[in-house]
């Protein structure tokens, strides 16, 4: 199993924040070794789902800030929902 975590990062100030009520969904695929994409940036406050599919092997997904611990077996397809919070993290 491969453990890998994809970053995120908060950007922008209050003016530039989305609507409460729109979630941006970014579809990914876990291949051997990575995430793609593998960087992903999202203003403050605005809500993202990660789709994402694992084309090859087991993988894992972590991004503790969010408390999100996933495991992707081969084929498989997750959804997870973020809400960004501070920026920088």
């Amino acid at each position: 199993m491969f453990v890998l975590a994809v970053a995120l990062a908060v950007t922008g100030t209050a003016a530039a924040q989305p609507a409460a009520d729109v979630t941006r969904t970014i579809e990914m695929t876990a291949e051997q070794y990575r995430f793609v994409p593998s960087h992903i940036e999202v203003l403050e406050g605005e809500t993202v789902r990660l789709k994402i599919r694992s084309v090859d092997v087991l993988h894992g997904l972590g991004i503790p800030a969010f408390g999100i611990s996933e495991r992707l077996a081969p084929g498989d397809e997750i959804s997870v929902e973020v809400t960004a919070g501070t920026p920088g993290r």
